[in-house]
C-alpha cells in the first residue's frame, strides 16, 4: 500500500489528477473494495488513449496504475481491503476540523498565527480550462443544480452546485458568498427561499439528476439570518417519524422543497436516488427512502418528517419535482419515477395535500408514463383565476406539456426535437421551464457541457 500512496503523492505533485473527478471528490463518498476494480476497468474501457498515464512511465501497466490510484484514493476515504467501512470516520473528521478552526483563534500573537488566519485568495483555474470535454478542449465550470430568487428583490439569489456547495449573491451576481463550506455535504440538490420570511433558506443536499456523479447527501439544512453577514446554518435534519428506521433523507438526493406560503412550518420535500461516483456505489450505512415527505415543524429546532404513504403504491417512487399552486398550499403537483417497475411513473396531483398532516391526502395520476421513466420538471404560475402548469419531460425526445386548469389535465404544447432530453435528462442535466408574469412560456435545456436548445 505504501507504493500506492507514493504514486498518488507523485501524481498530486505533477498535477496529473484531473481524471480523479471520475472517481468522485466528495469526502463522504463510499466506494467498496469490489467496486474499486470496476472503476479501474470502466475507466480503462472508456478512454481509447492514455490521458491518465501522464508524460512519465509509472513502471506498471495501465490496469495496475488505475487500480493503484483507486486504492490510494479509497484509503484516504477510509476504505481498505478486508476492513469494515466505518461511516463515523467522516463525522469525526469534520468535528476535528471544526475544533482545529476554533483552536487557531486562541493562538498567541505571532507570525505563525498571522499566517494561519490570513485570508486566502483564489488563483484559479477558473473556469476549468479543459474540464468535462472529450473531443475538444473548452473552458467549463461545474454544473448548477438549483436556484432560488428572492420573492421581492431579484438581485438576491441562492445557487446550489453539484459538488461545490451553496452560494449567495446580494447584488445580482456581481459578487458571491459561499454559505455552506462547513456542511457535511457540498452536493446540493434543492434550495428554496421561505416566501413568508426570506431570511430563512431551506437547502436539500444530494444531487437528484441520477448521473453516477450525482452524489447523495446527508439531509435538509435550514439557514437562518441568510441575508446577513452572520448566517446560521442549522442541520442536517432528516429524522422520519413514520418508519424508515427513523431516516428520511440520509444518503439520498433531495430534488425539491416547497414551502406553504400561509404557514412556513409546513414544507414538502421530494427525494430520489443518489450515487457515489463512477462505480455507481451507494453508501453502506443507513439510508432514507425515496418519495414525498412532509414536515409540520420546519422552523423548529429539530424538524421532523413523515413520508407521504397515501400516494399510489405507498409513494414508493423517486420524486423529480414538486410545485404548489400559488396561494393554495393544498394543491400539489409532483413528478414521479418508479425504480422498482414502471406503474408509478407519471405526474400526480392532489387538492388536499395537507390533509391529516400529509398522511391522508388523495392523489390523481394526471399524466401516465407507465411504460417509461421520465425526468419530469415542473413550473407553475397563477394569473387571476388561471393556473398554468408546464411539465418538461424526457418523453418523445423531449416533450413540453401544458395545463391551464391547475394541473388537472395536460395537453402537448411542443415536442422539443433534441435527443439529449430523452437520453440525458435523467442522467446529467435539467430541463428548465417557466411561465412569466405576462403568461409567456419560456423553456430551455442545459446539459452538462453548457449547450442550450
Amino acid at each position: 500500500m505504501k507504493k500506492f500512496n507514493d504514486l498518488f503523492t507523485a501524481l498530486l505533485q505533477r498535477g496529473l489528477l484531473i481524471s480523479v473527478l471520475l472517481l468522485g471528490l466528495a469526502g463522504f463518498v463510499y466506494i467498496s473494495w469490489g467496486s474499486i476494480k470496476e472503476v479501474g476497468a470502466q475507466v480503462i474501457e472508456y478512454f481509447g488513449g492514455d490521458p491518465d498515464m501522464g508524460p512519465f512511465d509509472p513502471g506498471m501497466s495501465k490496469e495496475e496504475f488505475m487500480l493503484a490510484r483507486a486504492s490510494a484514493i479509497a484509503q484516504k476515504r477510509g476504505v481498505e481491503k478486508d476492513k469494515p467501512f466505518d461511516p463515523q470516520l467522516r463525522v469525526d473528521a469534520l468535528r476535528q476540523l471544526e475544533k482545529q478552526e476554533s483552536d487557531r483563534l486562541l493562538l498567541p500573537p505571532s507570525k505563525e498565527r498571522d499566517s494561519v488566519l490570513a485570508a486566502w485568495t483564489e488563483i484559479g483555474p477558473n473556469p476549468i480550462p479543459n474540464g468535462q470535454t472529450t473531443t475538444v478542449s473548452t473552458a467549463v465550470s461545474g454544473r448548477v443544480t438549483a436556484i432560488s430568487i428572492h420573492p421581492t428583490n431579484p438581485l438576491i439569489a441562492f445557487v446550489g452546485t453539484a459538488q461545490g456547495g451553496l452560494y449567495r449573491t446580494l447584488d445580482g451576481g456581481t459578487t458571491w458568498t459561499a454559505m455552506m463550506d462547513s456542511a457535511a455535504s457540498m452536493s446540493i440538490g434543492a434550495v428554496t427561499i421561505d416566501p413568508t420570511d426570506p431570511t430563512i433558506v431551506f437547502v436539500g443536499t444530494g444531487e437528484g439528476n441520477l448521473s453516477l456523479d450525482s452524489f447523495f447527501g446527508v439531509g435538509l439544512y435550514r439557514i437562518n439570518n441568510a441575508l446577513s453577514g452572520s448566517p446560521v446554518v442549522n442541520g442536517p435534519f432528516q429524522t422520519r417519524t413514520n418508519g424508515g428506521s427513523g431516516n428520511a433523507f440520509i444518503n439520498t438526493s433531495i430534488t425539491k422543497i416547497v414551502v406553504d406560503p400561509t404557514n412556513h412550518d409546513n414544507i414538502f420535500v421530494g427525494n430520489t436516488l443518489g450515487f457515489g461516483g463512477i462505480s455507481g456505489s451507494q453508501h453502506p450505512g443507513p439510508s432514507g427512502f425515496v418519495g414525498l415527505h412532509y414536515c409540520a415543524n420546519a422552523t423548529a429546532a429539530t424538524p421532523t418528517f413523515v413520508r407521504v404513504l397515501s400516494l399510489p403504491g405507498g409513494g414508493a417512487a423517486g420524486i423529480s419535482d414538486i410545485v404548489m399552486e400559488p396561494g393554495t398550499p393544498n394543491t400539489l403537483i409532483i413528478g414521479q419515477q418508479d425504480y422498482a417497475g414502471t406503474s408509478l411513473n407519471g405526474i400526480y396531483r392532489s387538492t388536499n395535500a395537507l390533509l391529516g398532516g400529509g398522511l391522508s391526502s388523495t392523489w390523481t395520476k394526471v399524466v401516465d408514463y407507465t411504460t417509461t421513466q421520465n425526468n419530469i420538471k415542473l413550473a407553475i404560475n397563477k394569473i387571476g383565476a388561471t393556473v398554468t402548469v408546464l411539465a418538461a419531460t424526457g418523453a418523445s425526445n423531449g416533450r413540453l406539456l401544458r395545463s391551464t386548469d391547475g394541473g388537472a389535465t395536460f395537453s402537448a404544447e411542443r415536442v422539443i426535437n433534441v435527443g439529449s432530453i430523452a437520453n440525458t435528462a435523467r442522467f446529467a442535466g435539467r430541463p428548465q421551464v417557466a411561465v412569466t408574469a405576462s403568461g409567456r412560456i419560456v423553456w430551455s435545456w442545459r446539459e452538462i457541457r453548457g449547450t442550450r436548445a
